[in-house]
């Protein structure tokens, strides 16, 4: 780079040379300590610097110049790079961290969660710890740190990070941490994957989730909750209908519906959403990519139907909470309490899709918004709160009627959900996925 001013004193940095990076792309990091040297026509000098990201500037200590080892007074053409010497290669070795520093990092939103970093250093000399993170191409620094967060402190004194998760769930969703440890010369670094995840815990019942082995290891008609809370497991009833794909959409497992007879999925034992005795209100919600339209059965598609009898394949035509068909006046929520139909949504009940409110929306609506050209083969969310599932939850229980396409989760709670946990809950899966593979 150029050095725009200094002087024999602190340097503040130009533009790249032709052919060459500047300092921030190459991937120097504020406050970090670098091996520099300076070229200023035949004079020179080697040394240490510290990085200022803000004003670019450089606080130089010599180590040897052709000034008498002293600073050079730095002309208009004078020329900065980073670069290494010799004692760089002999008997100095990076600092070793101390601690087992994890490879991954779960957050918890409002929280605070650490990592001990502290290193040492062979000749004893004092460790700087800094960091940087990136996500995708965009990367992270002291002075723009990740929206995971709202603050990130170091103890540099301890080498403790102390990282702030932040309670909006616009910051879902994982980032490449790196922990960087200076010894004044050489880095030593680890990176930990920290993911930042909005699944509500308050009233969870059952977790089933394809990304997990240990929820569903790939055979078998067995689904296990992974929730923590007992919930029981579910059963695959057509397992040869229902494929375990180990590498699905964006590379997460995911069971694919592809048979056109009660590939059902059902509760055992069953009912087990009965928690309030008052208002038997629920939640259910489904990660659910449908396949291409010819994947639409006879008359539509029966989304979350609900068993009034026992447990297998006694589900009447009639038991269902929502209808994707071609009907663009009847409304996909299916609200009544009658025992021909046994329809599960109340006056109050809700559907969610993608987060938005969707609970007026048509039969022919809830087909598009996860069948038509745009939508298909990507993920949703589709959630129905304070719902009446009293007799239990199936899904996919009636003839010809099939939903078919890829089911990557399904999450049920003992209350209804609000609309900041919904968004909370997509944020959760969404953070696995980029825009193309499920809706953000």
């Amino acid at each position: 780079m150029t050095v725009a001013s200094g002087g024999a004193g602190d340097i503040t940095l130009g533009t790249a040379v032709d052919g060459y990076q500047t300092f921030a792309d190459a991937g120097v990091s504020d406050t970090d300590v670098i091996r520099y040297t300076i070229e200023d026509g035949v004079a020179w000098e080697i040394g240490t610097g510290v990085y200022t990201a803000s004003g670019t500037t450089l606080v130089r200590t010599v180590t040897e110049s052709s000034n008498s080892d002293t600073a050079l007074t730095c002309s208009a053409d004078a020329v900065i790079f980073v670069t290494l010497a010799a004692e760089d290669f002999s008997g100095n070795a990076a600092p070793s961290f101390s601690n087992t520093i994890p490879d991954t990092l779960e957050l918890a939103a409002g929280t605070t969660s650490t990592i001990n970093a502290k290193a040492l250093d062979d000749d004893g000399f004092p460790i700087t710890y800094s960091f940087d993170a990136f996500s995708g191409n965009t990367v992270y620094s002291a002075s723009s740190i990740p929206p995971q967060f709202t603050s990130i402190t170091v103890d540099q004194t301890t080498g403790v990070f102390s990282l702030a998760a932040t309670s909006s769930t616009s910051g879902g969703g994982s980032v490449n941490f790196r922990v960087r440890a200076s010894d004044g010369v050489r880095i030593a670094t680890k990176k930990v994957f920290c993911n930042l995840s909005f699944l509500p815990l308050s009233g969870l019942k059952g977790l089933y989730d394809m990304k997990d082995s240990s929820s569903y290891s790939g055979t078998g008609a067995n689904w296990y909750d992974i929730s923590g809370n007992s919930g029981p497991t579910l059963s695959i009833i057509q397992t040869s209908d229902a494929t375990y794909n180990s590498s699905g959409i964006g590379g997460i497992p995911q069971l694919e519906i592809t048979g056109t007879t009660n590939t059902a999925i059902i509760s055992s034992p069953n009912p087990f959403l009965t928690y309030d005795a008052t208002t038997l209100k629920t939640t259910v919600a489904m990660i659910f990519a449908k396949v291409p339209e010819a994947g639409w059965l006879a008359q539509g598609s029966y989304v979350f139907p609900v068993s009034t009898g026992s447990a297998g394949s006694s589900a009447p035509q009639g038991s269902f909470t929502l209808i994707a068909a071609s009907d663009a006046t009847a409304n996909a929520l299916q609200v009544g309490t009658g025992n021909a139909q046994q329809k599960v949504a109340s006056s109050t009940s809700k559907v969610y899709i993608d987060k938005v409110d969707q609970t007026s929306i048509s039969m022919q609506g809830l087909k598009d918004a996860i069948g038509d050209a745009s939508n298909r083969e990507i993920y949703h969310s589709i959630v129905v709160t304070d719902a009446w599932y009293k007799n239990g939850f199936f899904w996919n229980n009636v003839a010809n009627d099939t939903a078919l396409g890829n089911l990557r989760a399904l999450v049920f709670y003992d209350r209804a959900l609000t609309s900041a946990e919904v968004t909370g809950l997509h944020a959760h899966f969404a953070g696995d996925y980029t825009s193309s593979e499920m809706i953000q």
